[in-house]
This record gives C-alpha cells, structure tokens and sequence, in this order.
C-alpha cells in the first residue's frame, strides 16, 4: 500500500524533505540555539553506532522473513544516486 501511494511520485517527496532544512534551520536559529557539527571523531563514533544498529534491526527483520536486507540496499542505492543533487541541513 505504502509502494503504490509513493510510486511516481518521489521526486517530489524528496523536494518538500528538502524543503523542511531551510525553516527547520531559521526556527532553531531563531530560537536562540546554534547548530553545531560534530567533530569528526565524534562524527564517526555516531555513524558507526549507526551502522551497527542498522546491522542488527536488519539481521533481526531478515530473521522474521521481512525483506529488511533489500529495503535498506535499495535506500542506500538511493541515497547514492541522489546525493549530488539532495539538499541537508548543513547545505
């Protein structure tokens, strides 16, 4: 069901997530708080505890006969492709 209301309409999901940085960013400024960016050591801790848990949750949905390992390759392989032109919070 989720497939069939999203199909042919992805690049326009991806634009209003794009969207939601910009006024994201200005509340938190103007908020009266700061975005900081991690330190690159402590980037990696925090992605690698990603990737870790991704691991688990996958091996674990896998386990339940869900089709977790092909559902998150296919996100990635996405997430590739569209890295050059995707927008974040820090751009």
């Amino acid at each position: 069901m989720i497939t069939k209301s999203v199909t042919g309409k992805e690049k326009e999901i991806g634009e209003a997530w794009d969207g939601l940085d910009v006024p994201g960013k200005k509340a938190l400024t103007d908020g009266g708080l700061e975005a900081h960016r991690l330190v690159p050591a402590e980037d990696a801790k925090f992605r690698k505890a990603g990737v870790d848990l991704n691991e688990t949750k996958i091996k674990e949905l896998d386990g339940k006969g869900l089709p977790a390992s092909a559902v998150y390759k296919s996100m990635k392989d996405l997430a590739e492709k569209h890295s050059k032109s995707s927008k974040n919070f820090w751009n």
